[in-house]
């Protein structure tokens, strides 16, 4: 954008076009500017149409996989879970559960809730609670 006094607007080029004027000056912009930008904006435009058909073919292919992925990403978070809850039990203090291959029960002696037992503190006001399911 070139900005020229009103008093110097006649020496300005025909070609040029006028952006936006104030009492005092007057904006234009050069043929090779106005050219430019449309192209910059076409170009802008094929970038949102190639950048949404390489958005639909990734998901075309990623489709082909979904299952092998949806099933990999499961294991990934019963692992992650698993590992959380022992890092919580070994800052904790707490018991180490025994896993028996023959027997289909869950037994818990004076469990107590980790994040109930992290809010109370050293308050000693939580009850611990046993449980036993099969």
């Amino acid at each position: 954008m070139v900005e020229v006094k009103n008093s110097h607007k006649s020496s300005v080029p025909s070609d040029w076009v006028m952006v936006s004027s104030t009492k005092a000056v007057s904006r234009f912009h050069s043929p090779f500017i106005i050219e430019n930008y449309r192209h910059l904006n076409q170009l802008r435009e094929q970038l949102v149409l190639d950048c949404s058909a390489e958005w639909l073919r990734f998901l075309d292919r990623f489709s082909e996989h979904y299952h092998t992925v949806s099933k990999a990403v499961g294991h990934l978070a019963t692992v992650d879970c698993l590992f959380s809850l022992a890092q919580v039990a070994k800052q904790g203090d707490y018991c180490r559960p025994t896993v028996q291959d023959n027997q289909q029960e869950i037994i818990i002696k004076n469990g107590r809730h980790p994040v109930i037992d992290a809010l109370l503190g050293e308050q000693d006001q939580y009850v611990p609670n046993s449980t036993n399911l099969s």
